[in-house]
């Protein structure tokens, strides 16, 4: 990965993982938001993370992606919400 041109994925990454300068990161996300993810979400439970960290760590990784690939367009307006993209 450290010397890969593309990454290409359908979830997220650990955020240890810094994206190389010159590798494009393509994000095709897995199906149809029909519920709130990320930056939607009022409250967080989940183990070993709480809301304010989540939201962060989430927005941060999506700040590596430099193309998100989005199903329709029901999902293209959540995901520019939802990501901040």
């Amino acid at each position: 990965m450290a010397t890969a041109k593309y990454w290409i994925t359908n979830s997220r990454l650990p955020l240890w993982l810094p994206k190389p300068k010159n590798t494009l990161s393509i994000q095709t996300w897995h199906g149809t938001p029909l519920k709130k993810i990320s930056n939607d979400m009022d409250e967080v439970h989940m183990p070993d993370t709480s809301t304010n960290k989540y939201k962060p760590n989430f927005l941060k990784e999506a700040r590596k992606w430099d193309y998100l690939i989005s199903p329709n367009s029901y999902s293209t307006e959540i995901f520019k919400r939802a990501f901040n993209f």
